[in-house]
Parts: C-alpha cells; structure tokens; sequence
C-alpha cells in the first residue's frame, strides 16, 4: 500500500489565486476617480510590509467597470514582475483598499492554505531560482508574467507545519520592529549628542 504524502506537490494556482494588478496611467477629467496606487517602492523588503493606505499617492485613475477587483486585502500577497522582480510583501489590514499596480502581481490564498506559508514560499531562495529562470529581458527591463508566477511548483506544507509557520513568522516580524526601533532611537540619541557638541544647544540659539 502506498502512503500517501503529507506534502504534496501543488502549483500556485491550485491554491490561490493570482492576478496582475492595473496600469496607473493617470487620467483627468469627469470619469476619473482618486485612488491610492500600492506601488513596487512601497514595499519593505526586509519586513515585508507595505506603507500604510493613507501614506500610498493618490492617482487619477479612470472609473472603468471592474477597478474594485484591483484592491489588495489583508492577507494578499504582492510580487514585483517588472525591473526590480520578486519583491515580495504581504498585506495587512492598514494598506488593504489600495489599487495594486501592474508592476505586481497579486496572490490571494485559497481554501486551507495560509496567506503567510504562501508568501515565505514566493519570498524564498528556491522559489526565486526557478521563476528567475522564466524572466523575460527586454530592451529595457527584465519582467515576469503572472502566468509564470502561477506556475511555480512546490511542496504545500500540511496545516500544523503551516501554523508553526505563521507563528514563527509573526515572532520573527515582532523582532525586526523592535529592532529597527531600536537602531532608529539610537540613531536619534547619537545624531543628538554630536549636533549639540560640534553645533552647540540648538534650544538657545547658539554655541556656548
């Protein structure tokens, strides 16, 4: 009899669903709407995030049929396919209602898989390697499809391997933001004390 695997090999769009997001062509006029455009630059590589929804800039956009499809959700992860590729970021709750930009694409988990198993696999070295291998080089800049994305195969975690993964995930993230707050006080506190020993106490004007 054979066994079945705990982990078996499925493509990415067996178990989400991937989309590229809209072009940011600005428009004027009557039928155009203000939105806020999640753009490649507005994601954190090292942690992840994204900026916030009100810190994204507003684009006029035309109010065309179906623009509402375009706007991430908590829990979406986005993948840069144009110049800079496979950066990756997954959404939370203060960047969801942004438009996402056509230099991403957008994967959205399906049934029991977990939105963080799905973007620690697209963020890996191994997921990298193989949709690197599909890039397309142009005259001016190097591209993936979200055909090609959706192809990617790999090896679905099964769900208590997918919780220890979301846990590690959100402990490893809690880390990063307390020790980039961490350097950015120190930062503060060293900017602070060689401003008021080479330029003097700002607060009376002048050197002493």
């Amino acid at each position: 009899m054979t066994r079945k695997r705990d982990n078996p090999m499925v493509r990415l769009s067996d178990v989400a669903d991937v989309f590229v997001g809209t072009s940011t062509m600005r428009k004027e006029g009557g039928d155009a709407q203000e939105v806020r455009v999640l753009q490649v630059g507005d994601i954190d590589e090292r942690t992840g995030g994204a900026r916030p929804l009100k810190d994204l800039n507003l684009m006029s956009l035309p109010d065309k049929s179906g623009l509402d499809r375009y706007r991430v959700q908590p829990g979406d992860v986005v993948v840069s396919c144009k110049g800079t590729l496979l950066k990756t970021g997954l959404i939370e709750e203060s960047t969801a209602g942004a438009i996402a930009s056509a230099n991403l694409v957008v994967v959205r988990a399906r049934g029991d898989v977990s939105p963080k198993t799905l973007y620690l696999v697209l963020r890996s070295e191994g997921a990298k390697r193989r949709l690197k291998g599909l890039q397309k080089v142009g005259a001016t800049i190097a591209s993936l499809s979200y055909k090609d994305i959706q192809t990617l195969e790999f090896r679905l975690p099964n769900h208590q391997t997918q919780v220890r993964i979301a846990s590690l995930l959100d402990t490893h993230r809690e880390y990063q933001e307390l020790t980039l707050k961490a350097v950015q006080i120190r930062e503060e506190m060293v900017n602070g004390l060689v401003e008021k020993a080479i330029w003097g106490d700002s607060s009376t004007g002048g050197e002493r």
